[in-house]
């Protein structure tokens, strides 16, 4: 298993302000078949991956105008098929003095 995040934040003379978050994961798992069922009394392993990414990114002007994105993407793979879970961006946006989801 591996798993990564990191931040970043900075600011313009106090009035634009930027957070950054991003994070990355992997992950293998061992899956044991059994063909017992079939008459071969034999079982072999198979390895899936399972891989995550995420990131958000918020953004205000002299913390009253306020702006989010964020968007995650799954997929998982095995060597019978890929499973990909998409890219679901989320915006969010508020000209007044905080967070609104969308």
């Amino acid at each position: 298993m591996l798993e990564v995040t990191g931040k970043y934040s900075a600011s313009l003379n106090n009035l634009h302000n930027i957070d950054v978050l991003a994070g990355y994961s992997w992950q293998e798992e061992r899956l044991k078949y059994d063909e017992s069922v079939s008459g071969n009394q034999s079982s072999w392993p198979e390895t899936a991956n399972r891989i995550g990414m995420f990131a958000r990114v918020q953004y205000n002007f002299d913390r009253r105008y306020y702006m989010s994105a964020s968007c995650d993407a799954m997929e998982i793979q095995n060597s019978a098929r890929t499973i990909n879970g998409g890219f679901s961006p989320q915006p969010a946006w508020d000209g007044t003095s905080g967070m609104k989801s969308s």
